[in-house]
């Protein structure tokens, strides 16, 4: 990332009512990713109407910790802390992501090992201190994309809190980009396998060229929506299979594929 300047796409969103879209959307995939799957006309009730769904308030509550987060610019455009700033500000920003699910203790970081498939991640002992020392790589790559990525899989690969982490890291990638006015990131259903696949191959093999490239290519997938209209844009996402969970069935679509 140091040698070869990455794509970016400039930010598609310019008017207020396109960055709520956005980030309603943000929040939407980022939760699905995590298994906290909504009708999307059910996360249009929680995120735009203010209705917690009756049956499944904690869940309710995690997609508006990612919307607020995507929102909120004192969140969303906020570059990842270097050195021992790091440790305080990702604890207040899962403090305020987990703060409706108490069992996960918000903003305290793990006690406990955690797992995912086959990969361990950093043990409770050596969280602070890889925090603080992946921190100060940051400087060392390009702001922007190159920033976001590192950021993020700093972020992913120490899986500092209990519960939260991928919607955290997302968040951090998120905001590197806000803060040169690149276009964030959704990563849709359909594309869920293949970014945690070049997760995977980056942690268990120490490989990121899949991982850069799938990222470039979702953030110019992610920079191609008009988000001016909630409709419009969930109905041009639909047409594009981003809903889908299927790769095997169906392709992700880029809008230029969709005619007029």
């Amino acid at each position: 990332m140091r040698a070869n300047p990455l794509k970016e796409n400039g930010s598609p969103v310019t008017t207020e009512n396109a960055r709520i879209n956005f980030a309603f959307l943000e929040s939407y995939f980022s939760n699905f990713i995590e298994g906290t799957e909504f009708d999307i006309a059910e996360t249009r009730q929680i995120v735009l109407e203010g209705k917690i769904i009756d049956q499944r308030p904690k869940d309710s509550h995690d997609i508006l910790g990612v919307f607020r987060q995507a929102i909120n610019p004192g969140w969303s455009n906020q570059s990842m802390a270097i050195g021992e700033a790091v440790v305080h500000q990702l604890q207040q920003r899962h403090a305020d992501l987990m703060k409706e699910r108490p069992e996960t203790a918000p903003g305290e970081f793990k006690d406990r090992e955690n797992f995912a498939g086959n990969t361990t991640f950093v043990s409770p002992k050596n969280v602070r201190g890889t925090l603080i020392e992946g921190s100060k790589l940051l400087p060392s790559v390009p702001s922007g994309m190159a920033r976001a990525l590192l950021a993020m899989f700093i972020v992913s690969e120490v899986h500092p809190f209990i519960d939260g982490n991928g919607r955290l890291a997302r968040l951090v990638m998120n905001s590197e980009l806000s803060v040169v006015n690149a276009s964030r990131i959704i990563i849709p259903t359909l594309f869920r396998e293949e970014y945690l696949d070049c997760l995977r191959v980056l942690t268990r093999q120490g490989k990121p060229e899949p991982f850069i490239a799938a990222m470039q290519k979702i953030q110019q997938w992610s920079a191609e929506f008009d988000y001016t209209d909630l409709d419009q844009v969930i109905s041009r996402m639909q047409a594009c299979n981003a809903f889908e969970k299927s790769r095997r069935l169906y392709r992700l679509l880029n809008v230029s594929e969709l005619g007029t």
